[in-house]
């Protein structure tokens, strides 16, 4: 049986990924306003919001802190964030990112 390997991992993507964090600096205006405008049912109790294909993160990190953020100042609802790529995905990077005490690596500038 054939298996899809992974990118290269220990950072190769987020370090070769400038196009597609150009799309998402252009399109983040977009994303605040949807997130702030879209009504919150009360079903079901928590909030979701996934990235399929997260890779190593650098891109989608970003966009995931600003939909949490805008649905913080609206709603005191759980808020669950998911992260999903192939089984032979280095997470490693993806989970440094995520870590809140980390310096930023991945804001935009």
């Amino acid at each position: 049986m054939p298996v899809i390997t992974g990118m290269l991992g220990h950072g190769f993507y987020n370090k070769h990924s400038a196009p597609q964090m150009a799309a998402v600096d252009y399109v983040l205006p977009w994303v605040d306003g949807t997130a702030s405008a879209m009504p919150l049912n009360e079903q079901p109790p928590t909030i979701g919001l996934a990235d399929f294909g997260c890779s190593e993160g650098r891109n989608l990190i970003l966009v995931m802190k600003r939909l949490v953020a805008a649905y913080r100042a609206c709603t005191t609802r759980p808020i669950q964030t998911v992260h999903s790529d192939l089984s032979t995905n280095d997470f490693s990077e993806l989970f440094t990112g995520l870590n809140a005490r980390e310096n930023n690596r991945f804001s935009a500038t």
